[in-house]
C-alpha cells in the first residue's frame, strides 16, 4: 500500500490508534480517557463524517496486529494529526456512549 501521492493532503487513521485495550507502545495514540475499546473502521468513518470530514475505507491490515481485519481510514488533512485524532477520539466517545468528558 503506497500512499505517496496523499502525502501531505491526507491522513491515515487507524482504529488502533482509538482502541482503549492497547497500550501507547501497542499502538494507541490517544489518551485512555478518548479511547473505546475494540473500534471498528465503520464507527470511525461515522464519527469522521459527524464532523464533517470526508473520509474513505483502505484494504489494510495494521502491522503490529496483522490477523485483526479492521483497516484504517484515509482523511482530508484540514489541522494537524494530533488534534485531528483528539477531536475523532472524542467523538467516538461521544457516538458510543453519548456522553462527552
Amino acid at each position: 500500500m503506497t500512499l505517496r501521492k496523499y502525502k501531505g493532503k491526507k491522513v491515515i487513521l487507524w482504529p488502533q490508534y482509538f482502541d482503549a485495550t492497547l497500550s501507547r507502545r501497542e499502538g494507541r495514540r490517544v489518551p485512555k480517557s478518548l479511547a473505546v475499546p475494540h473500534p471498528t473502521q465503520r464507527e470511525l468513518l461515522d464519527a469522521l463524517a459527524s464532523l464533517g470530514l470526508s473520509a474513505e475505507p483502505l484494504e489494510a491490515r495494521y502491522p503490529r496486529e496483522w490477523w485483526n481485519k479492521e483497516g484504517p481510514v484515509l482523511v482530508e488533512k484540514e489541522r494537524p494529526k494530533t488534534d485531528l485524532l483528539r477531536t475523532v477520539g472524542e467523538e467516538l466517545r461521544k457516538k458510543r456512549y453519548g456522553v462527552s468528558d
